[in-house]
């Protein structure tokens, strides 16, 4: 009797420290993007993506989503960036126009912006950027 209570509490840990776990956020998926085919990943959620020109083009690389803001707005370019998601310097993935080209931020349709910007976690997701 003894080795099924000791069976039973070892489970019981284990569900509660994978339920931990997901709540923490240390399962979460990575953001990937393909700049050249207009189209990210994220886990199984695909979506459309507008990146950067030649002129300015969109960093590639691996990065991490550092910090979020709401409602940012560019001084630099005097445009709005809904649900941005800084990954490099000055570069975010944000909702935006899905034409066009950007100043070299990705931009995400605003439901896809808005999913994104409430699933992920600042310096834990991981953003992939392929040209």
């Amino acid at each position: 009797m003894r080795i099924v209570n000791i069976l039973v509490g070892a489970c019981l840990a284990v569900t509660v420290s994978l339920s931990a776990n997901i709540k923490e956020g240390l399962n979460r998926p990575d953001i990937e993007i393909w700049l050249s085919e207009g189209v990210g990943r994220y886990g199984d959620r695909e979506f459309q993506v507008r990146g950067g020109s030649q002129k300015n083009p969109s960093p590639t690389g691996a990065f991490t989503v550092e910090w979020k803001s709401r409602k940012w707005h560019s001084r630099q370019y005097d445009a709005a960036m809904p649900y941005a998601m800084f990954y490099h310097k000055g570069a975010a993935l944000h909702q935006g126009v899905m034409r066009g080209h950007s100043h070299g931020c990705i931009r995400l349709s605003e439901t896809d912006a808005k999913f994104l910007y409430y699933a992920t976690k600042e310096k834990e997701t991981r953003v992939f950027v392929y040209p």
